[in-house]
């Protein structure tokens, strides 16, 4: 028994890669669960920051953020598409939102767990490769990482489009090693809803076609049905949203293009260094952290130099093209190129570090930096906690979890039905504060962009004026214009005093000042019945 026990813990050292039995394809250390513990400090470390980063959120921040709200604003009115962005992230929240009755702290439940996907994706192909507890490291690297944790604070597109460009990366490379086709499947599955997701993945799919150009075993994979079926099963996915494109002349190409349009000087240049830059600065927590593994290079493992082409490839191309094709989109054509395009990038940069930065003999070295990792987690969420609870304190000014959501919805509902008992079918008004008011409102109205109608398709004036309702508005700059076209726009509108309600913090902070105007239904104001 003793002789068996040995035998297993010896073969579940091997790393894939090295020589070792194969069985299927497969090498056989791939096949044997580990017998060392990583598997459950993982399951904890992920769980540990699902836990903490929903619980955080759901108890610190008052009001929904700003992305969470844009969401459900526009997941509410079901499109393949919308003015911003594709539809997928809209969908998930909406659909949250309905099976939770409402509840908020669910939502707060999604980015955690997107992050989380992420990390298991990294954990699962960093096996492939490694020893468990170099793995395991490669994985719990990503916690120190900006974009796996001040970042995922809010539900929007970045963070889910972070699982499945992690997905599709380890889909591919068991596509490629193990030829099954379900692995195809899938990696055209996880490609498709990335492009329901964001545009971003159109990166990573070049930098997949780049891999047989380069890698002789890749190119062999061209002679089998498996590439094909990722094609197809990701076109098929990605259709619906393509009509919709055509349909609506390419709106959420054209503005990505204009938020990624510059005109200062030395753009070719400026820009991709200031894109490097902020990609550098992200990434710098989990270099420090890691360095434990760099500096004992004399107690490391006498490491063969990396002869599996395959692996080597796959993760240049998959880890740092997509980094490199930005930065050359932007030299040659003088972009922007967002800090948050860059956050599904990292996914395996733990890995990278892990297996390139020389394995350390001893398993306390990887102990050590994955305790390094969970109190750097630690410290983002008491930052959050600070941004959340103590910034109206320190800046004397409020942010977007402050917003008296809730409060303004409640006067809204009040005002309304002074006038008629029929519920509220529209809430118009600069978006953010006609969404705000709509999250709250019983039976969900329609939310209608007053401001910019283009970006609500399902509405307009003429809707807002049949079945009646509410235009609200916030007093900041634009507040003053915004009464000017109520009574352009609606003269039969009944525009009410302007009123203030306070943020929701205790600091000393001047409320939030709002105007709201009644429109009530064409057959009620025609009848004047229900009006005061």
């Amino acid at each position: 028994m003793a002789a068996e026990t040995a035998m297993l813990l010896d073969r579940n050292s091997l790393r894939p890669g090295l020589e070792s039995v194969q069985c299927d394809g497969v090498p056989t250390a791939a096949l044997v669960p580990p017998a060392d513990g990583t598997a459950r400090i993982f399951w904890m470390f992920v769980g540990w920051h699902v836990v903490l980063w929903t619980a955080v959120q759901a108890l610190t921040a008052p009001n929904r953020p700003l992305d969470m709200v844009e969401m459900l604003y526009w997941g509410h009115h079901w499109q393949w598409g919308y003015h911003k962005h594709p539809p997928l992230p809209a969908w998930i929240a909406e659909a949250v939102f309905q099976l939770s009755a409402g509840l908020v702290w669910p939502l707060y439940l999604v980015a955690p767990l997107a992050v989380a996907v992420s990390f298991w994706a990294a954990w699962t192909l960093a096996k492939e490769f490694l020893k468990p507890w170099p793995a395991l490291c490669a994985s719990t690297l990503l916690e120190a990482c900006a974009y796996y944790n001040y970042t995922t604070a809010d539900l929007n597109h970045t963070i889910v489009l972070q699982p499945l460009w992690a997905l599709s990366g380890l889909c591919l490379y068991r596509a490629i090693t193990r030829k099954r086709l379900h692995y195809w499947a899938a990696t055209g599955l996880c490609l498709g809803l990335g492009m329901l997701t964001k545009y971003d993945m159109a990166v990573l799919v070049i930098c997949m076609l780049l891999l047989p150009v380069i890698n002789r075993k890749a190119r062999a994979a061209l002679l089998t049905p498996g590439p094909y079926l990722t094609l197809s099963i990701s076109l098929l996915v990605f259709a619906p949203h393509l009509a919709w494109m055509i349909e609506h002349h390419f709106s959420t190409v054209l503005y990505a293009v204009e938020r990624s349009e510059t005109t200062r000087s030395f753009r070719h240049v400026i820009n991709p260094i200031e894109f490097a830059l902020s990609q550098i600065l992200a990434l710098l927590p989990m270099l420090a952290i890691s360095f434990p593994l760099w500096r004992r290079g004399q107690e490391r493992e006498a490491q063969p130099v990396d002869r599996d082409e395959l692996r080597r490839d796959f993760l240049m191309l998959i880890c740092f093209g997509p980094f490199v094709l930005d930065l050359v989109l932007s030299a040659a054509t003088g972009v922007q190129i967002q800090s948050m395009w860059g956050a599904s990038m990292w996914t395996f940069s733990g890995l990278c570090l892990a297996l390139y930065a020389g394995v350390a003999a001893d398993a306390s070295v990887y102990r050590t930096v994955i305790w390094r990792c969970a109190l750097a987690g630690l410290l983002v969420v008491l930052i959050l906690v600070t941004r959340n609870v103590a910034s109206p304190y320190l800046r004397h000014k409020a942010s977007r979890v402050h917003f008296p959501g809730n409060q303004l919805a409640g006067v809204v509902q009040l005002e309304w039905q002074r006038r008629t008992e029929r519920p509220i079918a529209v809430v118009a008004g600069p978006w953010w504060v006609a969404a705000n008011v709509g999250l709250s409102i019983h039976g969900r109205p329609q939310i209608y962009d007053f401001v910019y109608p283009d970006a609500s398709p399902w509405s307009d004036d003429e809707v807002l004026r049949k079945l009646g309702g509410v235009i609200v508005w916030e007093f900041d700059d634009d507040g003053a214009k915004c009464a000017q076209q109520v009574r352009f726009r609606f003269p039969d509108a009944e525009i009410l005093s302007p009123f203030a309600l306070k943020w929701q913090t205790s600091a000393d902070i001047p409320p939030v000042q709002f105007g709201l105007a009644i429109v009530l239904p064409t057959t009620v104001a025609s009848a004047g019945i229900g009006t005061e």
